[in-house]
């Protein structure tokens, strides 16, 4: 199971929020004689939308390859290489030639993989790959332009945690329950922040209207609808108290308040 998350300056100027989905390897299909896992969106907030290539994966050990065949089609791409040495150049989700700057490791839920560093000269984007469980940035898509940000979010497999953006992550599309000592029902976290913000209201999937302002009562950010949970990124704001008032439906209204560092 993977999240996802996609970020784009364009959903704040139309009020939307920031999008999320959850990506699931949903059984094996044999194309061209090869078994593949199949990847499928089995959850999304429908907002900002994320452009995800759909399809079916597979692992070559002996090539020390992954292939990915796009949905509804037979012709296999590589989509990792982890037979390239630094100083070589590849197209990743897309984006390329990128070149792989170096090669260490990481420990992920106990064990060490070898991680791909590799970097888009001109603009300096960072993209990462580990093997044995992907990329930190989105699943197949992974589209990243000055506009537009596609990154995980968290993975779990069969129930083991591998990779989490943020505390809590996986949680939140787990069904899992989250609250506070000062709310039963509505969650703000991580608090205080200097990042991503993400808001949660049990058993209360939309809102009609929320609005943030910081400590002297002027709107920083007004959205006229939209779904939870919800991601914010308040990475840009000056340190501070700022509040957030929402409402729910039916006559439910909400107000919280976090910290930016």
């Amino acid at each position: 199971m993977w999240s996802v998350g996609k970020g784009s300056s364009d959903c704040w100027m139309f009020g939307l929020g920031e999008g999320f989905m959850r990506i699931e390897t949903t059984g094996d299909t044999v194309i061209s004689g090869h078994t593949y896992a199949k990847i499928q969106e089995v959850y999304s907030n429908y907002s900002c939308g994320i452009y995800q290539a759909w399809g079916a994966v597979r692992n070559d050990i002996p090539e020390r390859k992954v292939y990915f065949v796009p949905w509804g089609s037979t012709e296999e791409q590589v989509l990792y290489d982890h037979s390239l040495v630094p100083g070589e150049t590849f197209d990743l989700f897309g984006n390329g030639p990128l070149l792989l700057d170096s090669i260490d490791s990481v420990e992920v839920s106990t064990e060490y993989h070898r991680r791909f560093n590799f970097s888009d000269q001109p603009i300096g984007t960072l993209f990462q790959v580990i093997e044995g469980i992907g990329a930190t940035i989105g699943v197949t898509s992974g589209q990243d332009t000055v506009d537009d940000d596609t990154w995980l979010i968290c993975m779990e497999q069969d129930g083991v945690q591998f990779y989490e953006f943020i505390p809590d992550a996986c949680a939140i599309y787990t069904g899992v329950a989250h609250t506070n000592a000062q709310d039963e029902e509505f969650s703000l976290f991580p608090n205080p922040t200097n990042g991503r913000l993400v808001l949660q209201l049990d058993d209360q999937p939309v809102f009609s209207r929320l609005t943030l302002d910081d400590a002297l009562g002027n709107a920083i950010i007004s959205l006229s609808a939209g779904l939870f949970p919800l991601s914010l990124d308040v990475s840009g704001l000056p340190s501070g108290i700022y509040l957030i008032e929402f409402y729910g439906t039916g006559s439910v209204h909400f107000n919280g308040r976090f910290i930016r560092e």
